[in-house]
C-alpha cells in the first residue's frame, strides 16, 4: 500500500501510474495487489512554478526522491514565471532531466536545486536560462550546496539576460574544473559568492574572458576556494 503526500491539493492532470497497469485520477493512494517492485509514475505537480520562497515539494516526498526525468507542466496558469526553489533540499536526489523545460518561460530561477547534496548528474535544456530575466534574484544559488557535483556542464546555457548570478555555484565543494568560456554574463551585477566554498575546484576556464563591465557585487566571490591556482 502506497500513499503519496502532496502540500495542499491536487493540480493540473492529477494522474499517477501505479505500476501495475492501474491509473487513477486526483487519487494519492493505492493498495497492490501482488508484492514486487514497482515503478511509480506522476504527472502531477503541485505548484512547482512557487513564487512564495519555499518549495511545494512536500518534505516527506522529498526525503526520497531520487530522480528526475522530466519537469512536468504546470496546467494551471498560476504558476507561470518561477521555479524557486523547485527541488531545495531534495537531500537523494541524484539525477535531474531538465530537457523538455520551457527555457523562455521562466524570469526567475534562484535556489533551484539549493542544498541537494547528492545530485551528480544533470542534462540542461538548449538555452537553459534564456527567459531568466529577474534583477532581484535571477539564478542566484542555483546550485548551493550541491555538494556531490563534480561537474556542470554550462556550453549550451543562454545566459545574456541573467542579472544575478550570486552563490551560483557556492558550496560546490567536489567541483574540480569548470569552463565558463560559453557564458554570456554582459548583464550581470552581482557575482557574490558565485565559486564560495568550492574548496576542490583547480580550474576555472575562460574566468579572464567573462564580461564584468555591469558587475558591481564581487563580495566573498573566492573565499574558500583553496585549490584554485
Amino acid at each position: 500500500s502506497y500513499t503519496i503526500a502532496f502540500k495542499g491539493s491536487i493540480e493540473g492532470d492529477g494522474k499517477i501510474n501505479w505500476g501495475d497497469g492501474t491509473v487513477t485520477t486526483n487519487e494519492t493512494s493505492h493498495t497492490e495487489t501482488t508484492s514486487g517492485t514497482y515503478r511509480i509514475k506522476s504527472q502531477i505537480w503541485h505548484n512547482p512554478h512557487n513564487p512564495t520562497g519555499n518549495s511545494a515539494i512536500d518534505p516527506n516526498f522529498k526525503s526520497s526522491l531520487t530522480k528526475v526525468y522530466r519537469v512536468p507542466k504546470d496546467n494551471t496558469g498560476r504558476y507561470n514565471y518561477s521555479l524557486r526553489c523547485s527541488f531545495q533540499n531534495c537531500s537523494k536526489l541524484t539525477y535531474a532531466n531538465l530537457t523538455n523545460l520551457d527555457v523562455n518561460k521562466y524570469t526567475m530561477c534562484p535556489q533551484i536545486f539549493n542544498n541537494c547534496t547528492a545530485l551528480t548528474d544533470i542534462i540542461f535544456p538548449n538555452g537553459f536560462l534564456r527567459g531568466c530575466t529577474s534583477d532581484t534574484e535571477g539564478a542566484s544559488s542555483l546550485f548551493s550546496g550541491c555538494t556531490s557535483l563534480q561537474t556542470i556542464d554550462v556550453s549550451n546555457w543562454d545566459t545574456s539576460k541573467v542579472v544575478i548570478m550570486g552563490g551560483l555555484f557556492r558550496n560546490c565543494s567536489s567541483l574540480t574544473t569548470l569552463d565558463l568560456s560559453s557564458l554570456d554574463t554582459s548583464k550581470v551585477t552581482s557575482m557574490d559568492y558565485m565559486f564560495h566554498g568550492c574548496t576542490n575546484l583547480q580550474t576555472i576556464t575562460g574566468l579572464e574572458n567573462l564580461d564584468i563591465s555591469n558587475v558591481q557585487h564581487f563580495n566573498s566571490m573566492f573565499v574558500n576556494c583553496s585549490s584554485l591556482t
